[in-house]
């Protein structure tokens, strides 16, 4: 039976962004696999903006080549809520480059669709809100086969560490 911690959440969240530092520690902790669904909720009711789009590009391709799928959204967010900088194609062109992503791809792509698989991953992530009954994010879920337990939501925002024991005990 496989087991995976799936993130439901919105670069455009401020209370994702909150989350990063005890997220992060659960990943330093846990060997378990991670599954970033971005939720759109940020979005207008069909689409993603654009940006979103090429930030899920990027995270993918970082996640693929470095396992640091966590590491980019944080450095995303930083920027918006540490450096008040409005996070644009300029912007991730720019840091493409800190990943080993090229910046001139990067930029081409913000004209391009959203690739279908983006548009499956937010169908999903919005999915599981509805079946689970959720209203915001972030969300930290942690799936065992077919089963899904939803990691209570202040743990996200406490010390790391009952995080880490709750993920164990549950995994």
């Amino acid at each position: 039976m496989s087991t995976e911690l799936i993130l439901l959440f919105d670069p455009s969240c401020g209370w994702c962004y909150g989350a990063h530092p005890a997220l992060a520690a659960l990943r330093d902790a846990s060997p378990l696999p991670w599954r970033l669904l971005p939720t759109g909720l940020f979005a207008g009711a069909a689409d993603v903006p654009a940006a979103d789009a090429d930030f899920w590009r990027s995270d993918m391709r970082i996640r693929e080549r470095t396992g640091q799928a966590l590491d980019v959204l944080q450095r995303v967010q930083a920027l918006r809520y540490v450096d008040g900088v409005l996070v644009d194609a300029p912007q991730l062109a720019a840091l493409a480059g800190d990943f080993g992503l090229d910046a001139t791809a990067l930029q081409a792509g913000f004209a391009a669709r959203w690739p279908e698989a983006l548009h499956h991953d937010v169908a999903q992530a919005r999915m599981l809100m509805r079946q689970l009954n959720l209203r915001g994010v972030p969300v930290l879920l942690l799936r065992r086969g077919d089963d899904v337990v939803i990691v209570p939501n202040a743990l996200l925002f406490q010390n790391p560490v009952a995080l880490i024991e709750f993920v164990a005990t549950h995994a």
